[in-house]
């Protein structure tokens, strides 16, 4: 949706963390984030979700 401006939510599990907020606003359809590893070895996952939709998007 290259027009949609919504609120969406980040959530991290492993060793980092989200550097700002865990709820970000897309504006224009795009955003970003900054992850911060903690410096232990292990896998990171993130989930990003939004209101209107019912897939989430994964990355790990």
């Amino acid at each position: 949706m290259p027009f949609i401006n919504a609120v969406a939510k980040i959530k991290l599990s492993g060793p980092a963390r989200i550097q700002g907020p865990e709820e970000i606003v897309l504006t224009g359809g795009s955003a970003g984030f900054w992850v911060e590893s903690n410096g232990v070895f292990g896998e990171i996952s993130i989930e990003i979700s939004c209101a209107g939709f019912e897939e989430k998007i994964r990355i790990s």
